[in-house]
């Protein structure tokens, strides 16, 4: 064995093998960006709408596998267990602590496998907006009544 051989055998047994975008792997539920085509994030989970969205790309993709923190509540996690079970993905319930519980913190990911799918686009709430032109309707109608009425 040479130095560098052995200085490496070394550092494995400290530190563990050495990974490979470590960060991106913790953001992203243990896979790479590359592979993931859609990512709620705990302040998401709340809104009905965007696991609405999250069963209509299981639909379509039943090959993928989804990435759930296991720190998401229990009644939401329930209906990701029955929405994989309906669509017949599998799923994978993540505990690391290193994975971050904070609102903008991933909580459910839908990723392939092993390709890559270098999708520009994987937020939900970017893909699938919410429409809230119903809203803004009623408070310009409320708004003109007052002069016109």
């Amino acid at each position: 064995m040479t130095n560098n051989d052995l200085q490496d055998h070394l550092n494995h047994a400290v530190y563990g093998t050495p990974q490979l975008k470590p960060d991106e792997q913790r953001k992203y539920l243990g896979t790479f960006r590359e592979r993931v085509d859609l990512v709620l994030t705990f302040g998401q989970l709340s809104t009905p709408e965007y696991l609405t969205a999250l069963a209509q790309e299981t639909k379509l993709h039943p090959e993928y596998i989804l990435l759930v923190n296991a720190a998401i509540p229990n009644k939401i996690l329930a209906k990701i267990l029955k929405l994989a079970q309906d669509n017949h993905i599998q799923v994978t319930t993540t505990s690391n602590v290193s994975f971050g519980t904070q609102n903008d913190d991933s909580a459910v990911i839908l990723a392939a496998k092993k390709q890559a799918l270098n999708l520009e686009i994987i937020d939900v709430a970017k893909r699938y907006p919410l429409n809230n032109s119903s809203v803004t309707d009623t408070t310009q109608k409320s708004f003109w009544h007052r002069f016109f009425n």
